[in-house]
């Protein structure tokens, strides 16, 4: 009797907590919901490699999360770690696992053994049975014993307690667990209680602070206007940035009022993201910058050879996939190049640059650069009649340009006609043409400006940028300097200082270039990534 009553206290005392080694029952009850989402999830498996993966945690967004999955499907995994807030504050730690499995209304899915003993060797993670009713691991198990039904899982849950520090501290035993061939599932939904219209300006910030590929921007955002768990954001990028050389890739941003048609006055909203070394290319409205552009001189020589050419240009498309570019244009078009009377004076054949243009999707052309004037104020004339009549949209230094999805403006800070060669030549008032913007794009700026091969801002440059800022521009886009720079980014601005030389002849090993990679979602919103490419001049 006096054991059986020490035994009613313990249970007492532990809260009648089944032993942890039992398997978890099944949380849902109902399959319709996951078999009419794995029904109707057409998306196209991915070849690329992809370690990572953040879906939301809502059902209401079921056919995101398979939609998601469905993508990595053909992918083989050791084990895919879960990373989800610790909803409801049930961990005895800021982090919690379990060694327990799972039954779902499909079948049982496993924990890694090892994984838990590993990752419970960490004093900051404990055991708990949070994960009998966490939705931020449950809401995935019936999809993954579908897509990967032999795959165990290990799942964290991270409070929202979490400081930097102990996120960190995670984070340096995390790769213990990690292979090559592991997936981090990161559940995560975004802007949370607030109008459709205020969460996507929360969102765009939160888009952003994922293009900077500095985690540590990712503290800056706020719990929960922007999302519900900083730590598993923090911890995703983390690893994905040092240990597996990833970087990610947005899918879609959408808000729950897309599944609504009343009007509601608390909205949460997703952002499904994939993580990989590769590049990835989503069916989202995209375009492709690029930076110092010229069709003549050593490229004509080169380039004219019909199977170098297409060698480049397949190259350039492995990228963009054919979607729209833009491109800094060195250099005047002219009907015919005859002999240069200087090695300054670029000029670029239009029978050489038209089928190129066509071929790589060239839609825009920006000519507020230092060589726009190299054959006078009449062969500029003739380059914009050229352009207009092939087609080819051009921008200047006089108003913004409406693209359907964006403004742009376009500066040059150097110039090469009526003033000396480099002298800055953009003042403040220049810049007040720009005023209010009179629809909700977002604004973009394309300005030459800098010193050649030079990678970093000057004090001109930076007084340039705020000018900027202060006038609604959210993204300046930079060249000239023929060397790329890294794209930077808080969480209301980016800027790239220069993306390089695209197609160039300069044969110098200190010349690089990028490509700059705008997707824009249904709702107006945008994420940004760079391409690096090869000197095509050298390599091609």
């Amino acid at each position: 009797m006096m054991l059986r009553l020490l035994a009613f206290a313990f249970l007492l005392n532990t809260g009648f907590s089944a032993p942890l080694t039992d398997s978890f029952a099944p949380f849902y009850s109902d399959a319709a919901v996951f078999e009419n989402a794995l029904a109707a999830a057409d998306s196209p498996t991915t070849t690329q490699k992809v370690s990572g993966i953040t879906l939301p945690h809502h059902l209401l967004a079921a056919d995101l999360i398979a939609a998601g999955l469905a993508q990595i499907s053909e992918q083989k995994y050791d084990k895919i770690v879960i990373i989800t807030p610790d909803h409801f504050g049930r961990g005895g730690t800021v982090f919690s696992t379990t060694k327990k499995n799972f039954r779902t209304i499909f079948g049982a899915v496993s924990v890694d053994q090892d994984s838990a003993s590993q990752l419970l060797s960490n004093p900051l993670i404990t055991e708990s049975n949070l994960f009998s009713h966490e939705h931020g691991v449950r809401v995935f198990l019936p999809f993954l014993r579908k897509y990967f039904p032999d795959t165990p899982i290990a799942p964290l849950a991270i409070k929202i307690s979490a400081t930097p520090e102990e996120l960190r501290n995670l984070i340096s035993s995390l790769p213990e667990i990690l292979t090559p061939a592991t997936l981090i599932l990161q559940s995560t939904d975004f802007s949370h209680y607030l109008p459709e219209e205020n969460a996507e300006i929360q969102d765009q910030k939160t888009l952003r602070a994922l293009a900077s590929g500095n985690p540590d921007v990712i503290f800056a955002l706020d719990e929960p206007d922007n999302l519900d768990s900083r730590g598993a954001q923090f911890v995703q990028f983390s690893l994905q940035k040092n240990f597996f050389g990833a970087s990610p890739a947005v899918f879609a941003n959408r808000n729950s009022q897309f599944y609504s048609d009343e009007p509601v006055a608390e909205t949460t909203s997703y952002l499904v993201q994939f993580w990989s070394a590769e590049p990835l290319d989503f069916p989202n409205e995209k375009y492709f910058f690029a930076g110092d552009t010229f069709f003549g001189r050593g490229i004509w020589e080169k380039f004219s050879n019909e199977a170098r050419r297409e060698k480049m240009l397949q190259k350039i498309l492995e990228i963009t996939h054919g979607a729209k570019m833009i491109i800094n244009l060195e250099g005047v078009i002219r009907a015919s190049c005859g002999e240069a009377a200087n090695p300054y004076e670029l000029c670029i054949p239009l029978d050489f640059a038209l089928p190129i243009f066509q071929r790589l999707n060239i839609v825009a052309v920006g000519l507020a650069n230092n060589h726009r004037h190299d054959f006078g104020e009449a062969g500029y004339t003739e380059m914009k009649r050229l352009l207009s009549d092939n087609s080819i949209a051009f921008f200047e230094s006089d108003e913004p340009v409406e693209f359907p999805e964006f403004e742009l403006a376009a500066f040059t800070d150097l110039d090469n006609y009526g003033i000396p060669r480099y002298q800055p030549i953009i003042q403040k008032s220049d810049l007040d043409f720009l005023g209010e913007s009179a629809n909700s794009k977002p604004r973009f700026a394309f300005i030459h400006w800098g010193s050649e091969f030079v990678i970093e801002p000057n004090s001109r440059d930076r007084e340039l940028a705020a000018w900027l800022r202060e006038r609604g521009v959210e993204l300046i886009i930079g060249s000239h300097s023929h060397r790329a720079s890294e794209l930077k980014c808080d969480l209301d601005f980016c800027q790239i200082f220069s993306l390089g030389n695209f197609i160039f002849d300069q044969p110098w090993d200190y010349t690089s270039g990028k490509i700059l990679e705008i997707d824009f979602f249904e709702n107006g919103n945008y994420f940004l990534k760079t391409h690096g490419i090869p000197n095509f001049y050298t390599d091609f």
